[in-house]
């Protein structure tokens, strides 16, 4: 039977939770110690938690907080079961194949599917359509402008720079974006096709109104053709519309000359252009990584070998250990995707394009999942149970780590330049903002040895 052999530590390990407030709730004092077993010196203690959900947040997404709470204490097991006196004191602490298999299982996500949202997310002539506007430079306003501008497939769909041209926030990676619930640092769209319409219109990206959008693809011969296979012929009225309009007040004496009829045409089809959009990106794949290969190597054949080093496998240890890395990295893209302030201070006083602020853009947004171009509105509706709250303060969407060692610069403002840097912060929380009254979990610093945070650094490279 194959198996993992690590060194043994002599450190007692101690689970820290990361993160100060969820979507679905609030972590506040006092759960407590709630596992401990002296004989191996272990202690898996949470500095004062408790669940506490917020008074307009509904049942479903309190479960799921509680199940992703779950999901991350399971991923856990595998870690207490060897380290108890009760298995052995061997010399060394020793992860079976079947450990993995479960590791495998664990990391599956919580069957929550949200792409219902988009009934055009599987259709190839949509995800043809997504394809050609994504690398089209004429659909913004200044035709320089394109999706691979800032998500270039040759920099692993990022731009690797530390905030985006225009922009105050680090460009994340498009993988794994399929069944995600909220998108962007901020959840500021409720689903992928929401957020290809929030960045058409946004005025530091392609800031163009949406007819003129939909004028750009009529003129287009390509784009106009692959938009009728997938939608259906253009409204007739789109080609009235200016080309060149950055908003709705600039259009304002063309939109008011439109019926409301003509006007829920437009909104339809500038939607079904961004459900292309959307489509082709939901089926961008992270690249293969050792950590994942090794996964599903060991789930089909229990007698392989692992690929990993002894650097990479103590860094897993850590990283489901005493690093805590798994209360908010778990599940198949190793993301609860969820909002949390880990303390970074800001970089301005005008700074505030956090969670409280998203969940008020995407409150006002025409396009949001509580609006007619849902798809699947008795299914998708998560966007009807939250809604701003202080505790959302500061906070940013959990980034996924698959892939992570390709995706540099860190963190929502791209301040950290590579992952060493990352695991320092989380070490020391040198230089973090203190903890304001409202604040219900304190981060407290791992205090990694060199080697221990040189491991950490490897593992994560390895996924």
């Amino acid at each position: 039977m194959g198996c993992l052999t690590f060194p043994r530590s002599n450190a007692a390990p101690e689970m820290t939770a990361i993160g100060a407030s969820m979507a679905c709730g609030s972590i506040c004092p006092d759960i407590g110690s709630f596992i401990s077993t002296s004989g191996a010196k272990m202690a898996w203690s949470f500095s004062a938690l408790r669940l506490r959900s917020n008074s307009d947040i509904c049942g479903w997404s309190s479960m799921k907080t509680v199940m992703q709470f779950g999901w991350a204490i399971l991923l856990a097991l595998p870690w207490i079961v060897t380290a108890s006196p009760a298995m052995g004191e061997a010399t060394d602490t020793t992860l079976t194949a079947e450990d993995l298999a479960q590791i495998r299982t664990m990391l599956r996500d919580v069957p929550v599917d949200v792409s219902g949202s988009n009934r055009h997310v599987d259709d190839p002539d949509a995800i043809a359509f997504g394809r050609e506007a994504f690398f089209s430079h004429v659909l913004s306003r200044n035709r320089e402008t394109a999706c691979v501008t800032c998500h270039d497939p040759a920099r692993h769909w990022t731009d690797a720079r530390d905030v985006a041209i225009g922009g105050t926030r680090n460009t994340p990676p498009l993988w794994n974006l399929r069944g995600a619930l909220w998108m962007g640092w901020t959840g500021r769209a409720d689903s992928l096709w929401a957020q290809v319409a929030r960045v058409v219109e946004n005025e530091r990206e392609f800031s163009i109104f949406r007819a003129s959008f939909l004028r750009r693809i009529v003129d287009d011969s390509v784009l106009r053709d692959r938009y009728e296979v997938a939608f259906g012929t253009m409204p007739a009225h789109v080609r009235t519309a200016p080309s060149d309009c950055g908003n709705a007040t600039e259009c304002r004496s063309w939109w008011d000359g439109l019926s409301i009829v003509e006007r829920d045409a437009i909104d339809t089809a500038f939607i079904d252009a961004c459900k292309g959009i959307s489509a082709f990106v939901a089926g961008i794949k992270p690249p293969r990584s050792r950590f994942f290969e090794m996964v599903e190597r060991m789930r089909d054949d229990a007698a392989a070998q692992p690929q990993m080093d002894a650097r990479e496998l103590r860094g897993f240890r850590l990283f489901s250990g005493k690093a805590g890395c798994t209360m908010c990295h778990h599940g198949s893209t190793l993301s609860d995707g969820e909002f949390h302030n880990i303390r970074l201070r800001r970089r301005s006083a005008d700074d505030e394009d956090d969670r409280y602020a998203g969940l008020i853009t995407l409150r006002d947004s025409d396009f949001n999942l509580l609006s007619r171009h849902n798809d699947a509105p008795d299914r998708v509706r998560h966007t009807g149970y939250v809604r701003p709250d202080y505790t959302f303060l500061n906070s940013f969407r959990t980034p996924s780590l698959t892939g992570i060692g390709h995706t540099a610069p860190y963190m929502h403002d791209g301040r950290f330049a590579t992952l060493a840097e990352v695991v320092d912060y989380y070490s020391e929380f040198k230089g973090a903002a203190e903890a304001g009254h409202h604040e219900t979990v304190l981060l407290k610093p791992l205090f990694l040895s060199p080697q221990e945070k040189a491991d950490l650094v490897a593992f994560l490279g390895a996924l």
